[in-house]
């Protein structure tokens, strides 16, 4: 949702960053505990050389070795899994490298800023496509990418019954899902087709053969061989001198100032979440390789915590891999998303670009869909009209929560002001609204800077007919720093991220708006109890709405699909943020008073750099809207989308 302002020379795109001091140990050291679990068999056979990877678990191949290739059979090496590839090398790129930060810039930007740059591509173009584009056009030292992985979890069949099948037979379990699904392939010669639950019949809106709640929590981790009365604890603790050797560090960074130790906050999940998430925000990267970042950066701890829980079975890259739909699952999924599927676009009536874009996507995905205007507050007295149509509850102070926004505590004072925010919340209860209207099961929810993957229309109809619980309310199709715990390959039921004060609305995690479905019988009742916390003034966080609706995840059935996985439902497009924009052109509303300015720090390198991607002295957006660039770990103000100046003022970083 951020951009910068649109360079017309391309020579200005193409300086890619270097390798910071860290880049090869990031590398070398990714998944130290993966290293172990995976083994490498070389042999000569005429010209050929076969690479095998094994797998203890659930993590992908370590870095320093090439990444394996799906095959449609297996063997058995050591009682293990062995996945065989072609004796072809190949390379997809690795996170932090040259390689990879462009064929994410191509995918997000390029493509739309410049399509004659790139003509065989599309905004649904995959990771893999766009690399191997590149790699004919020598771009980067982009190498041959490696085939793009098949979803395993759809391979094996419905969860949970295919993955429990071996135990019911007196068969030793499998040690990862991923070895179950070798075993399932082995001699087979063609792909195996979708597997699908018998119910699939009677489903529409659920799978009634998937268990809710605590047993859903106690299967997905019978399915991973772990006692489920001694799974981890969503409680970090950790001892004293730990938050405060990470609250040092983060004084020092300027993400936190020394006045902040007062709030008595976890320090090291701040870190974790700043350095590992909040600034990865399009890498689909799991829990596990967040902190591996963030101890680099040397601004959390290297104690165990898993902000989802059991996360062998749904934090992995691989269950957000396409599947090899066969024409028949086209057909019933295309005849169910007709039969039970609305979709609504969230967008301002001023946006015809992003309108534009949003009908050439969904048109090329035969999806039919209609816009619902969003609340611009600009307008005049649009925020009394939002009252009026009850999506804004009548006792509401504006002027309250924004005096609390601008409470150090709160650490709001350089966001702008709260009146983006607060449009962007009134729109999205109003497209809901909408769908309660139309009166189809599913409500979809896209807001218009999203671009779903080519196969949306089949990965949404396999994941509520078979991943579903009947219980659910509302699922993000797209979850960012997701805090909860897995239930099935390709979901978390999400839960208050207890680590962060309820004064700041357990802000920081659970992110994901982008694309929503709801059970549309349940949108009444679950606004019943959302509304009351997101215009709560005393917590300005809870504007967010997304944040809202996690922090009272233990009183709504909220599901979330993990951003670690790959491509997943769909992607964000960088288009900028027109709800950041509004809270900067809103800055001193009426009746309300912005906060004295952050004292300066005089830059120390120029020219500071604006844009969205990484430049070689470490600087970069920093996430929230075209008109500011950074001095890692500072902001600069009075930028216009060019490179900051001498006189740009300094701020301290906002991101957390």
């Amino acid at each position: 949702m951020v951009q910068a302002s649109v360079v017309s020379k391309r020579a200005e795109y193409e300086p890619l960053p270097q390798k910071s001091s860290n880049h090869q140990l990031l590398h070398s050291e990714y998944f130290p505990a993966s290293i172990n679990r995976w083994r490498l068999l070389l042999a000569t056979l005429a010209s050929l050389v076969l690479l095998a990877a094994a797998m203890f678990g659930f993590q992908m191949v370590s870095p320093i070795i090439l990444r394996p290739t799906w095959r449609q059979r297996s063997t058995r090496y050591d009682g293990l899994s062995v996945l065989v590839e072609s004796a072809k090398q190949c390379q997809t790129a690795l996170h932090g490298s040259e390689c990879y930060q462009r064929v994410q810039w191509v995918m997000r930007e390029g493509i739309i800023q410049h399509p004659d740059w790139y003509p065989d591509l599309t905004r649904t173009s995959s990771f893999e496509y766009v690399q191997a584009a590149l790699h004919r056009k020598g771009e980067c030292h982009c190498e041959d990418p490696c085939p793009a992985p098949v979803d395993p979890a759809v391979l094996v069949g419905p969860w949970p019954s295919a993955f429990l099948m071996g135990a019911s037979q007196g068969l030793p379990k499998p040690t990862s899902i991923l070895d179950s699904v070798a075993a399932k392939l082995m001699g087979t010669k063609d792909p195996m087709p979708v597997k699908l639950n018998t119910t699939l019949q009677e489903a529409t809106h659920c799978n009634v053969a998937v268990p809710t709640d605590a047993v859903a929590i106690r299967i997905a981790a019978e399915v991973m061989q772990l006692d489920p009365n001694h799974t981890t604890s969503p409680i970090w603790s950790l001892p004293q001198d730990d938050l405060n050797r990470c609250f040092e560090a983060l004084v020092a960074k300027n993400v936190v100032g020394p006045e902040d130790r007062q709030y008595n906050r976890n320090w090291c999940w701040v870190g974790l979440k700043e350095f590992g998430c909040h600034r990865h925000f399009y890498d689909h990267l799991s829990w596990a390789q967040m902190q591996h970042i963030s101890l680099l950066a040397g601004v959390t701890s290297s104690a165990t915590f898993h902000p989802i829980r059991n996360p062998q079975v749904c934090d992995q890259q691989v269950f957000g891999s396409t599947t090899k739909w066969t024409e028949s699952n086209w057909d019933q999924a295309r005849r169910w998303f007709a039969q039970h599927v609305n979709v609504f676009v969230l967008s301002l009536p001023a946006s015809i670009e992003r309108r534009n874009e949003m009908r050439a996507s969904l048109g090329a995905l035969r999806i039919p869909f209609q816009f619902v205007d969003g609340v611009d507050m600009r307008h005049p007295n649009s925020f009394e009209a939002a009252k009026n149509e009850g999506l804004i509850p009548a006792p509401f102070d504006a002027t309250r929560a924004q005096a609390e926004a601008y409470n150090p505590r709160n650490g709001m004072g350089t966001a702008g002001s709260i009146m983006g925010t607060l449009g962007c919340a009134s729109g999205h209860f109003r497209a809901q609204a909408r769908g309660v209207e139309k009166g189809k099961a599913i409500t979809v929810v896209f807001e218009d800077d999203v671009s779903p993957e080519a196969d949306f229309i089949p990965k949404l109809w396999h994941l509520v007919t078979q991943d579903l619980p009947c219980d659910w309310q509302a699922v993000s199709l797209y979850s960012r720093c997701p805090f909860g715990i897995c239930v099935s390959p390709h979901l978390t039921r999400v839960q208050p991220d207890v680590n962060e004060p309820a004064w700041r609305c357990r802000h920081g995690v659970n992110y994901g708006f982008q694309g929503m479905a709801y059970r549309t019988t349940e949108i009444t009742a679950l606004q019943r109890l959302w509304k009351p916390v997101v215009f709560d003034e005393k917590r300005p966080h809870c504007l967010d709405v997304d944040v809202a609706l996690a922090s009272i995840s233990d009183r709504v059935r909220f599901y979330a699909v993990p951003a670690s996985q790959s491509p997943g439902l769909l992607k964000e497009i960088s288009m900028g943020s027109s709800r950041v924009d509004i809270n900067f052109q809103k800055q001193t509303p009426v009746n309300m008073q912005a906060p004295a300015p952050v004292a300066t720090v005089p830059a120390k390198q120029s020219p500071t750099f604006c844009g969205n991607r990484q430049g070689a002295d470490g600087c970069g957006k920093d996430g929230r809207a075209t008109g500011w660039c950074s001095l890692t770990p500072r902001n600069c103000q009075k930028c216009a989308g060019q490179w900051c100046d001498k006189s740009a003022t300094i701020v301290r970083w906002v991101g957390h």
